[in-house]
């Protein structure tokens, strides 16, 4: 193989370690193809003694049984998984044959077995299914052979039939009917033709994870396989480099986690899903199979091999696999183009975000990223861009939209799935589209390399590895009534906020315009002179604690304690909902000061950013009080602050009201 590959009229050289990622991949040949239960006639398959034998319990066969019996008369089929087989010759030993279901023998003894099969994947299913069609018929639907006879196979295999008699007893099926079904019945046909590896090698490397058969891995057999090219094809040797070298580049671009989690929330590999080239193909197969107007549905397994596989098989006499591989180049191509355009990361971004996580369902990709890549077959990347945002309207306004004027009232914290959203986007809309609007400069801001892009990666990380995300009151309103379950240095560090509170609030009584620009409650409360006589109490015992230097050993302090009871039953007062007193703040954060001071949520917040951890753009505004006109308390959210903010938020609101879409 050469070391060169040409790729759209250029030449690329590989180093060593292209060379052989390059080669490795070439070298995974394998004949791919969809075998229906009666294909399966004259098969003979070998089980070897590598393999644990058959292991089935009820729960497997019972969800078998009800799979077949869900098989509809107007489906085209069910696909039953990939069968792993490797081709062997005619063995002249002594083994063993499965019987049919009405053989009190389980196993015979045989000195000969036709040429066939060596099954390294598939045992299980294959097994079971030769036990039902013999329960229902006695013609053996294929033939099983094992290498060795032992007592726990006869074991499992014996109380199957008794699982399955008892199961068609209970249901009272038509026997003809379910054979119709099982008629219907089809495998992913997965014929190895590596000479190198042995079964044994490829069994165990199935079951240990380090081979998934995933759509991507037998599309890649279908890609690699020379049968699948134009047989006038003289370069098909070219070509297989070629798609061995693209293979290894856009994986190693999907690894970049900047790029795929701007496409995807999850991290699709650790969580045992599929690979992350998965996610292209089927964006390709979901595109086929409605251009094309199959039936296949993209929540099953296997959807975007079944759906590539019958696309061959329609268009055998007009292309070879090497197209739709140069197809599926350009999915990715444009994916990639869209990550690139600074607009479209972030609106895209952001839809995929705001989506909800499947739940038992196969599909990977997200159906909004879907929707428009649909759209942008047939538009350009100005309309893109506009259909993004109309997307974007609909998941911030639309769930709130009353048909009346909107109003920053109606988002409170009581809408949360709606709330998490627009905090989440006010972030975006103020790294990118509010700075654009204020820039001095009214040029094309969205296309430079000056803006900081949100990291969704970072994001999506806190939401998957950490403790996700909480909606935040700023301002808690309701403080802890407690604080002698807290350790030293939290305890102490309340204290301090608290002793700087009441003593920002001296200075807001002596200044007329900074009490007038405060919530009514404060005010009211600021204003009454036997809550004053109490706050300089509380200065007072508060300020001997702290001189007498606590230290580890003794700080929790029981006068102080009852003290910050009684202040906080004082202060407290129902919580204001509205999105004004909201932000989207990293749960582990919050969860580690719950219902505390403004000034001490900030002073944590600010350590955490200095600790280099990954708070909102937005949430650290607003405790760096950068929205407030003026400051007029640094230890307290005010009704300035709140006003700043939302109306930060409320232009954001009305900006997006024009992104709705006019179809």
């Amino acid at each position: 193989m050469s070391n060169k590959v040409f790729l759209d009229n250029v030449e690329y050289t590989l180093n060593n370690e292209q060379y052989k990622k390059v080669k490795e991949i070439c070298s995974q040949q394998a004949f791919l193809g969809i075998r229906e239960i009666s294909e399966l006639s004259n098969c003979s398959l070998l089980i070897m003694d590598y393999q644990r034998g058959y292991r089935w319990t009820e729960t497997e066969i019972q969800a078998l049984l009800e799979d077949i019996l869900n098989v509809s008369n107007g489906d085209d089929g069910y696909c039953m998984q990939p069968i792993v087989i490797k081709p062997r010759a005619h063995i002249n030993n002594n083994c063993f044959k499965l019987n049919g279901f009405n053989n009190d023998e389980i196993l015979s003894s045989v000195n000969v077995i036709p040429e066939g099969y060596e099954l390294i994947d598939g045992q299980q299913r294959l097994t079971t299914l030769f036990l039902i069609h013999t329960f229902l018929n006695e013609n053996e639907p294929y033939s099983i052979y094992y290498e060795l006879n032992r007592n726990i196979d006869g074991h499992f295999i014996k109380k199957s039939k008794e699982i399955i008699k008892e199961w068609f007893n209970n249901k009272k099926i038509d026997p003809k009917e379910f054979e119709k079904k099982i008629s219907k019945l089809f495998f992913i046909w997965y014929e190895v033709r590596d000479t190198n590896e042995t079964a044994e090698k490829i069994f165990k490397n199935i079951n240990e994870g380090k081979i998934e058969l995933t759509n991507a891995e037998l599309f890649k057999a279908l890609l690699l396989n020379p049968d699948n090219y134009d047989s006038n094809n003289t370069y098909a040797e070219e070509s297989l480099q070629v798609i061995s070298f693209e293979w290894d580049k856009i994986e190693s671009i999907l690894h970049d986690d900047d790029f795929w989690f701007f496409i995807s929330r999850d991290n699709v590999e650790q969580l045992g899903q599929c690979t992350r080239i998965d996610y292209i193909i089927e964006i390709y197969a979901r595109y086929l199979n409605l251009d094309k107007k199959y039936s296949f549905d993209p929540n099953k397994d296997y959807f975007s091999f079944l759906v590539i596989q019958r696309y061959l098989e329609d268009s055998k006499a007009e292309l070879d696999v090497y197209v739709v591989w140069r197809e599926i180049v350009r999915v990715f191509n444009k994916l990639y183009s869209w990550y690139k355009d600074t607009c479209l990361y972030h609106l895209i971004g952001f839809l995929v975000a705001s989506e909800e996580k499947k739940r038992g369902s196969k599909s990977i990709v997200s159906d909004k990223l879907f929707e428009l890549y649909r759209f942008s077959e047939q538009s350009n990347i100005y309309d893109t861009q506009k259909r993004a945002k109309s997307f974007v309207y609909s998941t911030v306004i639309e769930p709130i939209d009353k048909g009346a004027a909107l109003n920053i009232e109606d988002f409170s914290y009581d809408k949360k799935k709606v709330i998490k959203n627009v905090l989440l986007f006010s972030n975006i809309y103020f790294m990118v589209f509010y700075e654009k609007l204020n820039a001095d400069n009214k040029t094309d801001m969205l296309n430079t390399e000056d803006i900081i892009r949100f990291p969704f990666r970072l994001f999506h990380q806190i939401d998957n590895y950490g403790k996700g995300w909480d909606i935040e009151h700023i301002s808690p309103q309701t403080l802890e009534k407690s604080l002698s379950e807290l350790k030293f240095q939290e305890y102490v560090d309340t204290i301090w906020s608290w002793y700087d509170e009441l003593n920002d609030d001296a200075y807001i009584i002596n200044k007329q315009d900074c009490l007038d620009k405060t919530d009514n409650y404060l005010k009211n409360k600021l204003s009454d002179g036997t809550y004053n006589t109490k706050r300089q109490d509380y200065l007072k015992k508060i300020e001997g604690y702290l001189n007498g230097k606590p230290t580890e050993t003794d700080y929790n302090n029981a006068d102080i304690n009852k003290l910050w009871k009684e202040y906080a039953e004082e202060i407290s007062q129902d919580p204001d909902d509205n999105i004004r007193n909201l932000v989207l703040l990293n749960a582990s954060i919050n969860r580690e000061y719950g219902n505390a001071f403004f000034n001490k949520k900030r002073q944590i917040i600010i350590e955490h950013d200095r600790k280099g951890q990954f708070i909102p753009i937005c949430t650290k505004n607003v405790f760096m009080k950068y929205f407030s006109n003026s400051i007029i308390s640094p230890t307290r959210w005010t009704d300035d602050d709140m006003k700043g903010y939302g109306s930060f938020l409320d232009n954001m609101l009305k900006e997006l009201e024009g992104w709705k879409s006019d179809e």
